[in-house]
């Protein structure tokens, strides 16, 4: 799994809130939809500031940054709160690592 996938925590306070995963084979729809399926609600991590409606409005459009868009396309958050179970988070990761190696 580790090849096919990145993982990290964004910057150092952060750490503790997120868990931001990087699918490198394909978009997160994929594997946002897949882990739906298992009752399992990651939400997409980023969306790049020149997308939304403000800056849209002010000129900006699609292909302006290509590299934040393409992050935006695969970068997806996991469940992770203050209240989520450790049980919790071994069947997120199960089926994470299910959706990888099949």
């Amino acid at each position: 799994m580790g090849e096919e996938i990145f993982a990290a925590a964004v910057g150092s306070d952060e750490a503790e809130a997120l868990s931001v995963v990087e699918p490198l084979d394909c978009s997160s729809c994929h594997l946002c939809n897949f882990l739906k399926t298992k009752n399992i609600f990651a939400q997409v991590h980023y969306i790049p500031v020149h997308l939304m409606p403000y800056y849209k409005d002010e000129g900006y459009k699609l292909d302006d940054y290509p590299k934040a868009e393409q992050y935006y396309s695969r970068c997806l958050s996991l469940p992770m709160y203050p209240t989520l179970t450790e049980l919790e988070q071994e069947y997120v990761i199960e089926f994470v690592c299910s959706y990888y190696n099949g």
